[in-house]
């Protein structure tokens, strides 16, 4: 394989990587509110849009975070690519 290619692979790794941190952040989110189904199919959009919204605050407050005494949130973008990897993730399960 050539440099191109590894630099491809690894750069797919560490994407799956996130996207999988980013979904068993989300599970465990949905779990600790007592939603079953983290796919949010039978719930009405303006349900799913407010879950949403509060994974993404308690994200960036650093609810997640392996290091409690860090008190500053995440930036926007670190958050919206939680979201993002979420989203992902349901799509490529079929949701």
């Amino acid at each position: 394989m050539g440099a191109r290619e590894d630099q491809l692979g690894g750069v797919e790794k560490a994407t799956h990587s996130k996207q999988a941190s980013s979904w068993s952040r989300w599970t465990a989110y949905c779990q600790d509110l007592g939603i079953a189904d983290p796919f949010l199919d039978d719930m009405p959009q303006e349900w799913r849009v407010r879950i949403v919204c509060a994974f993404m605050h308690a994200f960036r407050n650093r609810r997640f975070a392996k290091d409690k005494l860090v008190s500053d949130p995440l930036t926007s973008g670190y958050t919206r690519s939680a979201v993002d990897n979420v989203a992902a993730t349901m799509r490529a399960r079929g949701h």
